[in-house]
């Protein structure tokens, strides 16, 4: 008789479970429609009032040279503050390798000096990120005589030289701090070799949050970029084709790569 009862209550927690699963998954898939809807219907709008005043459709060329400014900020903010980071993060480790700490204190400024490192590393990536985008925003193209004349501005190839250089400065910091040799631009391999040279609960953090970001882009990110282009299309008059394309191919990427997972684990 208990393990009846016992068989019955596990039957109903699954199935207590499955149906919470169902309401999750549905309310899931309406959050996502209404917001589509939502956003066609002030897309809509929002092009009704710029076509009621302008006449025409709203360009988003005449944004470019504001997300330029406001890009090259943001980079010259990120930049420094990663700097600080790494500075603090090789002082830190130097001062904790002369063993004169209390346990207690060598414990933090050993949280201090990696935390510091890998938020640098962080912003460095972030920065990479910028100067390419601020690269690409400030091309101007010109039709001449003689044909098709690209310009680019020595501000921002600047930055990419010392984006570039600081990161291998970044590199040999870590070199020092993780005891780890790694080139100025490493392979998938040398990041490979790379993290499983942390410490158990760190790797096991990395993976976890690796998932969680697979996931979010999988599922949540990239469809709300289709609704947002979804309503660029309607404001602007333009059907975004080539951004379709470009993140269609990430989503179908993501989950192509995902077969060399199951076929390396399942042989």
């Amino acid at each position: 008789m208990v393990y009846g009862r016992s068989r019955s209550g596990v039957s109903r927690n699954m199935n207590e479970r499955k149906e919470a699963m169902k309401k999750q998954g549905l309310k899931y898939f309406s959050k996502y429609m209404m917001a589509g809807l939502l956003c066609g219907f002030l897309g809509t709008f929002i092009a009704g009032i710029v076509i009621g005043y302008t006449g025409e459709y709203f360009s988003l060329t005449t944004l470019r040279e504001p997300l330029l400014w406001i890009s090259r900020a943001a980079l010259v903010l990120i930049t420094g503050w990663s700097l600080y980071l790494m500075q603090v993060a090789s002082q830190s480790y130097d001062y904790d390798s002369k063993g004169d700490l209390e346990e207690e204190n060598d414990g933090m400024l050993y949280r201090k000096t990696f935390r510091s490192l890998e938020y640098a590393h962080i912003g460095f990536n972030v920065a990479q990120v910028l100067t390419i985008l601020n690269i690409l925003l400030s091309i101007r193209g010109a039709l001449t005589p003689e044909g098709l004349i690209y310009e680019f501005t020595f501000l921002d190839l600047g930055s990419l030289v010392i984006v570039t250089l600081l990161q291998i400065f970044l590199v040999r910091v870590i070199r020092k701090v993780r005891g780890h040799q790694i080139s100025a631009f490493p392979t998938s391999q040398e990041m490979k070799e790379y993290i499983y040279s942390y410490d158990e609960g760190e790797k096991e953090s990395i993976f976890e949050n690796s998932f969680l970001i697979l996931f979010q882009l999988n599922q949540q990110v990239l469809p709300i970029v289709y609704i947002v282009l979804f309503v660029l299309s309607i404001i602007t008059g333009e059907i975004q084709f080539i951004a379709y394309l470009v993140v269609a191919f990430i989503h179908i990427y993501i989950n192509m790569k995902q077969f060399k997972q199951v076929q390396s684990y399942f042989k």
